[in-house]
């Protein structure tokens, strides 16, 4: 297992990341993120606003849209957009 922290005007590249090690004979299974971002809502979908990055919720937790949270999550990176599968989150008082 191994961290990339993004600056928080970066964007999520599962691609690049997979380049990136592959020479080093490491393959990437899933990658599990810490993020933070604003809850959205469009077309009865929630996503998550988090940087440049715009995942879909597919379970949503109960918050409204404009709710501000923190997650942990699995990406699904096969799906656009990338879904986030949420272990656990929490409400930010940003």
């Amino acid at each position: 297992m191994f961290a990339v922290i993004y600056k928080p005007d970066a964007s999520f590249q599962p691609k690049a990341v997979r380049d990136a090690v592959s020479p080093l004979g490491i393959t990437v299974v899933r990658f599990h993120v810490a993020a933070r971002g604003e809850v959205q809502e469009e077309d009865g979908k929630k996503y998550l606003l988090a940087g440049k990055n715009r995942f879909l919720i597919p379970n949503p937790p109960e918050v409204p849209a404009g709710a501000r949270i923190g997650v942990m999550a699995v990406v699904n990176d096969s799906e656009t957009p990338y879904e986030l599968k949420i272990d656990d989150f929490k409400a930010l008082d940003e």
